[in-house]
């Protein structure tokens, strides 16, 4: 959720500073709402990227009261926490009766518990008019679903991990396991208990295996002047595909480089 103050949404509006270029427009709307499939292909003909953490959608609210603020700053948070996450039915409403003033404070900044519940209390930090910081609590409750991998198939133990294997859905936030698996990186999974068919996949399930290990010898590659040249080096930490890592080369000099494979490297 973000708020506005006019139908003009740019790319400043979304955290892209100097970007004042109109990417859409509410045309006298309060409220519009934008699937996340949508926002990325906008972004990408602008060439921008982002992370995104919306659960399937962004709503744009102009002119926002002082709730919408706190509903906007609430939701922020928890996507910050639970990457993914699709709220629904969300509710927040003031613990106890607000200071008559209220309308005049100045949002500072919001807590959260470490609860995994939806429902609860929050804190929110305000600055007064006379500039103390006063702070308030508002309950909180809300329906929302967790993006998972689930298996397609049963699976032995020791057994390497492939696409054919999982699939992605999306559950209860009640049922979610906070290990799950949140992305598939490009380290090799290697299974190390039995998982059943249409089981979640954990963490706690797995090893993974990196394609660069401590102390193994590369080929690094190394371009200078237009030219290739391939030195053996040392790795002085783990990596997987795309990963910075310290190296050593023979000399003794201590270098950057990007795994590039197994056993492989690229001097920066």
């Amino acid at each position: 959720m973000y708020c506005i103050v006019n139908d003009q949404i740019s790319l400043r509006t979304l955290g892209f500073d100097g970007e004042d270029n109109e990417i859409l427009n509410l045309e006298g709307m309060r409220a519009a709402k934008i699937e996340s499939k949508r926002l990325y292909e906008i972004l990408t003909s602008n060439f921008k990227t982002y992370k995104d953490k919306s659960g399937g959608s962004v709503v744009f609210v102009k002119n926002c009261q002082i709730m919408d603020e706190i509903q906007m700053h609430f939701l922020k948070a928890i996507s910050d926490e639970y990457p993914g996450i699709s709220v629904s039915d969300l509710s927040i409403s003031p613990q106890n009766k607000l200071p008559v003033n209220f309308k005049d404070l100045v949002f500072k900044n919001i807590f959260l518990s470490d609860q995994n519940s939806q429902k609860g209390v929050f804190r929110v930090s305000f600055e007064d008019v006379d500039l103390s910081l006063k702070s308030l609590y508002f309950k909180f409750s809300f329906n929302a679903k967790m993006p998972v991998f689930i298996a397609i198939n049963s699976m032995n133990t020791n057994h390497i991990l492939s696409l054919l294997d999982y699939q992605p859905t999306m559950i209860e936030f009640s049922k979610w396991p906070r290990d799950a698996l949140s992305g598939l990186s490009a380290a090799t999974l290697i299974t190390k208990i039995q998982i059943k068919s249409g089981e979640i996949l954990t963490k706690r399930q797995f090893n993974a295996v990196s394609l660069v290990k401590k102390g193994e010898m590369l080929n690094a590659v190394l371009i200078e002047g237009g030219v290739n040249i391939i030195a053996e080096v040392k790795a002085l930490e783990d990596g997987n595909l795309g990963d910075m890592i310290k190296i050593r080369t023979k000399d003794n000099k201590i270098l950057e480089a990007t795994v590039s494979g197994k056993g492989q490297a690229i001097i920066r």
